[in-house]
């Protein structure tokens, strides 16, 4: 049995109960790096992940919906507290966003093990299938690229 292994620090082999049992562990790192690796200059990133932009050199907003805003804030509830990244908090917003892409957006979302995860998340995972780049090991974020 190796604990350092990545299977038992991000608690693989454990069922849901028994994961939250111990601390979770959630690999950001990641879909950070494989949007860096792989976005090109004039590229957008989108995230409801709020955690990778400290893995990454630039994002252009963070989804967070509003139930979920209280006590992140800044600029006049405009952005992000920690990195003042722009916030966007409607779903049609980022749906637009999508629509208007031209193969220049990336958007990185929770998948079914966090509690974060909204229903845009669900959304993204269920009408854009074929636009998932990137899974990361735990199975807890995905990258897509519109």
């Amino acid at each position: 049995l190796n604990l350092s292994d990545a299977n038992y620090n991000y608690r693989i082999p454990y069922q849901m109960e028994q994961q939250e049992h111990y601390y979770v562990r959630f690999d950001f790192r990641s879909p950070a790096q494989y949007v860096e690796d792989h976005k090109l200059r004039g590229d957008k990133v989108l995230t409801s992940v709020r955690v990778v932009d400290h893995y990454m050199s630039h994002v252009d907003f963070i989804y967070i919906p509003e139930h979920l805003r209280a006590g992140i804030l800044a600029c006049g509830g405009k952005c992000y507290i920690w990195n003042k990244y722009p916030l966007i908090s409607d779903q049609a917003e980022v749906k637009e966003l999508i629509n208007e892409a031209k193969d220049d957006l990336w958007f990185i979302i929770y998948l079914r093990r966090n509690i974060h995860r909204d229903s845009l998340d669900e959304y993204i995972q269920e009408q854009y299938p074929q636009n998932k780049v990137y899974e990361n090991f735990d199975n807890s974020i995905a990258v897509y690229k519109f």
